[in-house]
């Protein structure tokens, strides 16, 4: 993939967990992406995944992770 597939990729899947559409991931949000993704790989999530991500995605600790922290995150992973 293209860094730009990457990218469109990216907030493809940030408008999937965001099913409200308030343009955040809260954590009731983050929990059901996390859980999704357990299902595919037979695994299965504990609150403390849970905190644990929305830990390393809400880097202003507003309690949402909002779109540009989810694409940071993502350009972070492409830098390395």
């Amino acid at each position: 993939m293209t860094e730009a597939q990457i990218k469109e990729f990216a907030n493809t899947l940030f408008d999937e967990f965001d099913s409200d559409k308030s343009g955040s991931i809260d954590v009731k949000e983050v929990r059901s992406a996390l859980e999704r993704i357990a299902q595919w790989s037979g695994s299965t999530v504990s609150e403390a995944d849970v905190v644990e991500a929305m830990k390393a995605l809400d880097t202003n600790n507003d309690g949402v992770i909002t779109k540009d922290e989810f694409l940071k995150l993502v350009d972070g992973s492409l830098a390395k």
